[in-house]
Parts: C-alpha cells; sequence; structure tokens
C-alpha cells in the first residue's frame, strides 16, 4: 500500500529549529532527534494576557452619512451598522473606546450607534472638522506592542497627511509599528453613502449624487492577533445578502501565525531512486516526519542516462504554497532559499537517556533540497538524491536532514494591494472625479498611505535579514534517509 508522508511545516518565528540536543522532557521518539525536539507545531496560538482590543471610531463630519444611506438607499442595516454592532460585540470589559476627529476622547457604546444610525455622535473631547489619522496613528505607534488597536475611519488624507517628511508624517509612526513587531491589517469595503463629502483638495465639499464610498477598518497589533480579529469580525460585517465589495491586506515584517502547514512527499516514480521505508521505527517514529531508502547505484544509473551529468536526480517531491498556509491578504510574496543541516546516527546504543549518538555533517551547500517555480505562486520541493552532500555517507547509514524556506524580500509587485489604488486619487486628479460622477467615489490620497504601509514592511524585512540574517522562516520541517 502506498503511503503519503507529511511533514507538518511551521509557520512562525516562534517555532524555529534551536540547534540543541535532546529536550529534556522527552523520553525517546521524536525528542531525541538532533536539531531540537520540535517537530509538531503547537495547535493553536496562546492568548494575550493584556487588556481586551482599544477601538477608536472616527466621529468627523462625514461619518453619519454611512449610517443614513441604509434606508434610503433600500438597506435594512448597512455594513456599517454591521460593523458597528460586531466591534462593540468584540470590546470585552477591558477594552477601551474612544472616538477621534481633530482630538481623541472616550466614547460611549450609545454614541458609537448613534453614528450607524445617520447621527452624530456628540463627542465634544473627540473634536470636530477632520479626522487627523496622523495623531492617531502616532499614539497607536507608543501603545504596548502586545496591544491590538482598532480603528474605523474613511481613512481620508489631506495632503500635508502623506507627505513623509516634516512635523505632520505618517510615515514615521507606521514604520515604528511595523519596526517593533506589529502588523497593520487593512479592511476596506465599498459602504453606501448619502451626503456631501468633506475635504476636497479645492476646499469646496463635493455635493454631487454619491451613493458609495470606501470605509476602512484599519487593526493594529501582533501579527497572530490581527489576524484573527480579521477572521472574527469579517462574517459578521458581510451578511444579509447585500453583495458587498470588500478587501483586506495585511502588512507585516514578522510571520503571522503558527498554524500547522502540510506538504505531501511523493516518491518520483519514473527515476525510482527512493522508496518509502520507516527507517527510524527502532527509534519509536514511524510515521512523524517522512523516511525513505535512498539507492546510490540508482541515482547513478540515472545520471548517466541524462544528457547532462551533473542534472539533479529527483527522488520525491511536493507542493510548497506560502499563500496556503499565511493569513489572508499577507504582502508575502517574494525570493526564498532552502537551508539545510545534516546529521548521521552513529549510535543506538549511546549512554544517554535517548540511546542515541548523531554526528553532524559539515560542508553541507543545501542542494539536498531544490525549491523550484515562481516566487508569486506554488512552488515545488524536491530532493536531489545526487547531491554531493550524499558522498561521504556510508551504506546503510541513517541520515536525518533538517531545514527552513527562508522569505528573502518582499516583492511588492506581487502583493495583492492593488485595490488600495484603485479606490484612490490624487489632488491632480480632483476636477476630473468631480465631473465623472464615479458609481464608488474614491479616497483622497489613499495609494500614497499603502505606499506608505508596503515600504514599512519591506523595508524592515530586508534591515533584519541583512543585518541579523534572522530572515523569516515561511516552513521547516525534516527528512530521513537510510543510504542503499
Amino acid at each position: 500500500m502506498s503511503l503519503e508522508w507529511r511533514f507538518c511545516s511551521v509557520v512562525s518565528a516562534a517555532v524555529l529549529l534551536a540547534l540543541a540536543g535532546c529536550e529534556k522532557n522527552v523520553e525517546g521518539g521524536i525528542g531525541c532527534l538532533p536539531g531540537g525536539g520540535r517537530y509538531v507545531t503547537r495547535t493553536a496560538v496562546e492568548a494575550s494576557k493584556e487588556r481586551g482590543p482599544s477601538f477608536y471610531f472616527d466621529v468627523s463630519g462625514s461619518m453619519p452619512a454611512y449610517g443614513k444611506a441604509g434606508p434610503e438607499l433600500g438597506y435594512h442595516a448597512t455594513p456599517y451598522r454591521n460593523l458597528l454592532a460586531a466591534l462593540l460585540a468584540e470590546a470585552g470589559d477591558t477594552s477601551q473606546l474612544y472616538g477621534f476627529a481633530n482630538k481623541i476622547g472616550t466614547i460611549s457604546r450609545s454614541q458609537i450607534e448613534a453614528l450607524g444610525h445617520g447621527r452624530a455622535a456628540g463627542c465634544a473631547a473627540c473634536g470636530s472638522l477632520e479626522s487627523r489619522l496622523d495623531m492617531l496613528l502616532a499614539r497607536i505607534a507608543e501603545e504596548s506592542p502586545s496591544t491590538t488597536s482598532v480603528v474605523v475611519t474613511d481613512l481620508w488624507f489631506k495632503n500635508s497627511e502623506v507627505l513623509d517628511n516634516g512635523a505632520i508624517s505618517l510615515g514615521d509612526p507606521i514604520r515604528k509599528i511595523i519596526r517593533n513587531g506589529r502588523a497593520i491589517g487593512v479592511l476596506g469595503f465599498a459602504a453606501p453613502y448619502i451626503g456631501p463629502v468633506f475635504d476636497m483638495p479645492d476646499g469646496h465639499p463635493y455635493a454631487g449624487a454619491v451613493r458609495t464610498r470606501p470605509l476602512f477598518v484599519l487593526i493594529v497589533g501582533q501579527p497572530q492577533s490581527v489576524a484573527r480579529f480579521y477572521v472574527s469580525i469579517r462574517d459578521k460585517i458581510f451578511f444579509g445578502g447585500e453583495d458587498v465589495e470588500y478587501h483586506y491586506s495585511l502588512f507585516s515584517a514578522r510571520i503571522p501565525d503558527a498554524s500547522d502547514y502540510h506538504v505531501r512527499f511523493r516518491v518520483d516514480k519514473k527515476n525510482a531512486v527512493v522508496t518509502e521505508a520507516p527507517v527510524l521505527a527502532g527509534l519509536g517514529i514511524t510515521r512523524e516526519i517522512p523516511q525513505f531508502d535512498l539507492d546510490l547505484e540508482q541515482v547513478e544509473r540515472v545520471r548517466d542516462s541524462q544528457l547532462h551529468g551533473d542534472a539533479p536526480v529527483i527522488g520525491a517531491g511536493g507542493v510548497f504554497d506560502p499563500g496556503a498556509q499565511l493569513p489572508a491578504g499577507i504582502l508575502w510574496r517574494g525570493p526564498a532559499s532552502v537551508e539545510t543541516k545534516m546529521w548521521v546516527l552513529t549510535d543506538t546504543r549511546a549512554a544517554n537517556k535517548c540511546g542515541t549518538t548523531w554526528n553532524i555533517l559539515s560542508g553541507n551547500d543545501d542542494r539536498v533540497l531544490r525549491l523550484t517555480g515562481k516566487s508569486s505562486g506554488p512552488r515545488r520541493l524536491e530532493i536531489d538524491a545526487a547531491s554531493s552532500d550524499f558522498d561521504a555517507i556510508a551504506r546503510d547509514d541513517i541520515v536525518l536532514l533538517r531545514y527552513e524556506i527562508k522569505l528573502q524580500e518582499i516583492d511588492i509587485a506581487a502583493g495583492d494591494t492593488g485595490w488600495l489604488k484603485s479606490w484612490s486619487f490624487s489632488s491632480n486628479e480632483a476636477a476630473e472625479v468631480r465631473s465623472s460622477e464615479p458609481a464608488l467615489f474614491p479616497t483622497l490620497n489613499l495609494s500614497e498611505f499603502r505606499a506608505l504601509l508596503e515600504r514599512a514592511a519591506a523595508h524592515e524585512l530586508a534591515d533584519t535579514c541583512r543585518n541579523s540574517g534572522k530572515c523569516p522562516v515561511l516552513a521547516s520541517g525534516a527528512i530521513a534517509f537510510r543510504i542503499r
């Protein structure tokens, strides 16, 4: 019976492979393999012991128009009202509720509900006029890195706010948020809207027929918390049968989750250089990691038959798809590399609690595993049985290979953030927007905000790789071979 060997790949910096010996609390089995004992990831992310999320609600002059649009346009409940209800349901006893315009002040649940029904919040402490998003993000940037902050706003940026220089700058708080390990999730949807559009670049409100405008939720916090919060509110907002266009992007320089990811290795029957075999069964390890017999004589026969003698000889392979195990919207596409370490089993009667001794093999050139395919989609992870790393291994030796697939840099062009650009217009395009009377009235300078987020995530990840060598690990795992 053919078996499909599975290995658990870990998408979390918290479970990187520590090059240690046996784990002290494990007797035999998986815990006694070299390179650390964590071969199976945890099944859940530990809940934060910090207080609940902080919620910030935009109470500037345009926000009630999202609430009053429901009855006038035939909606029983608008996505905006659903959103406010969902967020209030998420707010626990330790959560803080704030309103903001050109100031930030505490706000009550009844004031928030008033916005959802098309009325002003009546929050004198929150200020008035336009919303100062630069001020708000600067405050969030100073919060504890463990805090989750949720912002509801129309993300309308006046020109002075998006300039990445001078006293007023969105760039500084965004970079600080990303640099200290937090992520920024941006959920946007086309929300019903009835009313004028204020703060146009020419100083005159747009009073034409507006039926929909983008509305946004910013989620700022630890990557796993942001991803979890997005999933928890998404289905609560978009229900009731209305066809609502929505998008989501996640900007982070760190791994955002710790969920399991399974890659299936299938033997290459054409080359027939490896066969599935429980080579670690004597150590009490059967299905936890993939195990093979490697026939070096067959490798040589395949190599001799090839037009190019130095071509790889694929023994087994599986699909590695970064997009399948990473949270929705993550800006993580780009070139990746595979790093490997190999050990040979030298003693099964060692005088230690594990009863085994493994010696690390020096000179690994990371060619045993090959990662092929384009960085923008699924790739192949393949075992090259003709790798020179196997040359120094004796027949009947058992070898353990551990690997990490690391992201080298973020390819911004490959990220799915184009919706932020398509929903944006600049001051130079204001006259054209006025005259076109668009069905979805776009957001001023949203594309600039997108660029600030992309650059912050890409630069922080590149700096981390270059300065510390700690590139993010997309996946990690292990494979065992017996040389024949």
